[in-house]
């Protein structure tokens, strides 16, 4: 892979293509007008080819790679659940069963408490104990860690939900309402040495007391922050169990452009293992590479039923002739709508794939 850009995605690049890979590699900030030399010195190589491009520098993408099909890719998206005014009796059914269970669960087995405290007061302790710590922890060097003076300011601008069980806080959540909006702007958990299920346990508690919250003030929306473009990422599957749908954030984040220099087995390999969610045309979309060699179509079916996420426009699934696709009933279960496009043995599934 060659990448080109500022190194902010780098790590999280080189984590998603090359997660058997022990070796770190590092990257020198590339101004944009030094972009051009730089693919035409180091792109041609490749197999594959990623721009890291800030906004409105994808604006430029032709000029730097001329006429090659692009794969447009979000840095972040935000994930965010329609709260609508619902009462709380059809949000609580809304829910998929197994989600609603498994959180009853936790809390009774857990004894776990809910409660909310103002943000001015508690900040700096919400900071040291919950948020440094763990997001350090679960992203290593890939994690954003903000400030502690912005951190405590933002959070006296709101209240802060917090699960405790045996009076330790276990997780906390910084709350901000934005006209109708309720958004969980930074979370936290505890990293001491727990029963894994007591602290999933809270996080399930709080995402289900914050959706209470929204639901009671009459808000149209919970905002549950950011994730990444591909669509197994822990975060966004994790949120997606509660209904979040993913979309494009009001902000610009910038774009991962990508690119195939070389219709490399390696590069198919990537893109085939790697789903991301697409710009095309303002919608984000998605391709998926699948193959029936070794499967059956009922297991292909819950390949498509995966890779149907809330807020996707379209589902574009390559695939070879001797997968038939989903029945009409499969279809219609389907969350996302779908188009299948038949590869014959004679096309250059890669061509097919990044043209779209």
């Amino acid at each position: 892979m060659c990448y080109v850009g500022g190194g902010e995605g780098l790590e999280y690049l080189a984590a998603v293509f090359f997660s058997d890979s022990k070796q770190n590699t590092a990257s020198p900030p590339v101004r944009w007008w030094r972009i051009r030399p730089a693919l035409q010195r180091l792109g041609s190589d490749a197999d594959l080819l990623v721009l890291d491009l800030d906004f409105p520098l994808h604006w430029f993408t032709r000029w730097f790679v001329g006429s090659v099909p692009v794969l447009s890719v979000p840095r972040w998206l935000k994930q965010s659940i329609a709260v609508r005014a619902q009462s709380w009796e059809d949000m609580w059914t809304n829910i998929r069963r197994k989600t609603r269970n498994e959180a009853k669960r936790f809390i009774s087995k857990f004894d776990l408490k809910f409660d909310l405290v103002p943000g001015a007061a508690w900040g700096p302790e919400f900071y040291r104990t919950l948020y440094r710590p763990s997001v350090h922890k679960r992203f290593g060097s890939q994690g954003v860690i903000v400030d502690e003076s912005l951190f405590v300011a933002e959070c006296s601008k709101g209240e802060i939900a917090r699960v405790s069980s045996d009076g330790r806080v276990l997780a906390a959540v910084l709350l901000h309402v934005d006209k109708d909006t309720l958004r969980l702007k930074w979370f936290g958990s505890s990293t001491e040495e727990l029963d894994a299920d007591r602290v999933k346990g809270a996080s399930d508690a709080l995402d289900l007391e914050t959706l209470r919250i929204a639901v009671k003030r009459g808000l149209n929306e919970l905002d549950m922050g950011h994730c990444r473009p591909q669509l197994d990422d822990g975060v966004l599957r994790y949120k997606q169990k509660w209904g979040a749908a993913i979309r494009r954030g009001k902000v610009p984040k910038g774009l991962f452009q990508i690119v195939a220099p070389r219709h490399s087995s390696a590069c198919a390999s990537a893109l085939a293992n790697n789903p991301f969610a697409i710009l095309e045309h303002g919608r984000l979309v998605s391709r998926l590479w699948v193959s029936s060699v070794g499967a059956t179509d009922h297991e292909l079916e819950a390949v498509l039923r995966r890779y149907a996420v809330p807020g996707l426009s379209q589902l574009k699934v390559f695939a070879d002739n001797r997968f038939t696709g989903v029945d009409g009933q499969e279809a219609g279960a389907l969350e996302v709508p779908t188009q299948f496009i038949p590869l014959r043995s004679t096309d250059d599934a890669l061509r097919c794939f990044m043209q779209g």
